[in-house]
């Protein structure tokens, strides 16, 4: 019997492989990478950035954390659980028709993802129906 020994001196199957891992990605079909035109805070100047998300699938399926791509055990086309998540619907053509909705935990989380700042209002309305 043959066994592949881990050295780290050496390049290894489990070292880290950002390719390999964009490739994986590409066979999850929740997954998405977008680009937005994004003010870079540091630079102060508008850079072409990618967003990594995940959509969660059809009614029936579990509802999916838009930035970690976790499942959850809520479901999809269920009012109650889906009620229990900050819901987003993106139809800006980046992303088919059929994997639209994004979860997120909460507002803030959509907006750190996106680097955007929802309305007050939106937020308020999310706060109350959630008792925060």
């Amino acid at each position: 019997m043959e066994y592949d020994n881990y050295d780290p001196r050496e390049e290894n199957d489990f070292d880290d492989n950002k390719e390999g891992l964009d490739d994986f990605k590409k066979f999850d079909k929740g997954y998405y990478k977008l680009y937005k035109k994004m003010m870079d805070p540091i630079r102060r100047r508008i850079k072409r950035s990618a967003i990594e998300l995940y959509a969660s699938g059809q009614p029936g399926s579990n509802i999916r954390n838009a930035v970690t791509g976790e499942y959850t055990k809520y479901v999809v086309g269920k009012s109650k659980d889906e009620n229990a998540f900050f819901k987003v619907s993106i139809a800006t053509g980046e992303i088919s028709k059929i994997n639209r909705m994004f979860f997120y935990n909460s507002p803030s989380e959509y907006e750190r993802q996106f680097n955007t700042i929802l309305s007050q209002n939106i937020k308020n309305e999310w706060e109350k129906k959630h008792g925060v």
